[in-house]
């Protein structure tokens, strides 16, 4: 009879075990802590004053280096810490490194890996020599799917030549879809953004531009929390302009700064993060989210004269959850 016991046992505790696996936390309710990212490569005087009136935000990311390696040879244009004004902010700040496409896979190419590895040491090293306490080095990089895999090996060594700071990194909702190896990949890093907005041109003026799709983007944040790790989710706050030819065909794009005018016979479409949207996002989690989204991270802060991006009130507005009347300046 006992070993009868044991060898039921020994069938049903597996059985148990995968259903806690498998069941869903209760979903928690409250205000999301809010960041949001300094985007811009120069720290100019109105940068400076944006983030001295970011008093309600709990961190900020900023551009700290991007690379490209589409030509052959690494392309990088590093953004110093402006540590005065980092540390006038007195809250954590974090930096980021953003790559552009790359062709190959880094395992095949050590080169382009301790060219990576280096470069977050550079970044780790210059925050420690001015005295700022690195909250997270952020990759953003939009991986092919077909690749996590190899994405995954080169964060793991990003994120030893990181450390202490933790390595982070920006996710694409397409990731999802690759279980395995999505799950591998937010296992070798310290936590990741998941963004559910992106810029992507139109092929011709008469389609449709659509920097976020509220429905996709609350399935995504579900979806992403059942792989039980605590993510951030990026949400707009941008426009961009999209000029096209007499043809119909792309020209231009233009996605910060002061707006442009275009030659006659250009049509020019601009796309704007809507205001309303996001609040509704941001109260719909406020009231209810899973345990897993920790926090929203704004992509950009705003500055005075990139008129392609909301004003402070507005952005104020949104983060209460409340839509503003006007979500872009005038022009």
């Amino acid at each position: 009879m006992k070993r009868t016991r044991s060898k039921l046992a020994a069938l049903i505790l597996p059985v148990l075990l995968a259903f806690a696996a498998c069941r869903e936390e209760p979903p928690v309710h409250g205000p999301l802590r809010q960041e949001a990212y300094v985007w811009q490569r120069e720290w100019s005087p109105a940068v400076r004053d944006s983030i001295a009136q970011a008093r309600d935000l709990a961190s900020l990311v900023v551009l700290a280096a991007e690379i490209d390696f589409r030509q052959g040879a690494p392309r990088t244009i590093r953004v110093p810490l402006d540590a005065e004004a980092l540390k006038g902010f007195g809250r954590p700040v974090g930096a980021a490194v953003r790559v552009h496409t790359f062709p190959g896979r880094f395992g095949d190419d050590p080169k382009r890996a301790r060219y990576l590895q280096d470069l977050v040491r550079d970044v780790a090293a210059e925050a420690r020599a001015k005295g700022l306490a690195l909250a997270e080095v952020q990759m953003d990089y939009d991986c092919p799917e077909s690749k996590l895999e190899d994405y995954r090996d080169l964060l793991v060594s990003l994120r030893q030549v990181a450390a202490p700071v933790p390595l982070t990194v920006t996710a694409l909702p397409a990731w999802l879809r690759g279980r395995r190896a999505f799950r591998n990949l937010i296992e070798a890093v310290d936590g990741y953004v998941l963004q559910v907005h992106s810029l992507e041109p139109p092929e011709s003026s008469g389609q449709e531009i659509v920097l976020i799709e509220p429905r996709a983007a609350r399935v995504w944040v579900e979806d992403a929390a059942r792989f039980g790790r605590p993510f951030r989710v990026a949400l707009p706050t941008y426009g961009y302009q999209a000029a096209f030819d007499a043809k119909g065909q792309l020209i231009g794009l233009l996605g910060e700064g002061p707006l442009v005018s275009f030659a006659e016979g250009v049509t020019v479409r601009t796309a704007r993060s809507d205001p309303k949207a996001m609040a509704e996002l941001v109260r719909g989690w406020t009231r209810s989210r899973p345990r897993e989204l920790a926090g929203l991270i704004w992509y950009r802060l705003p500055v005075e004269g990139d008129h392609l991006n909301w004003s402070w009130s507005t952005l104020r507005a949104v983060m209460a959850g409340r839509a503003p009347q006007g979500g872009l300046r005038p022009g």
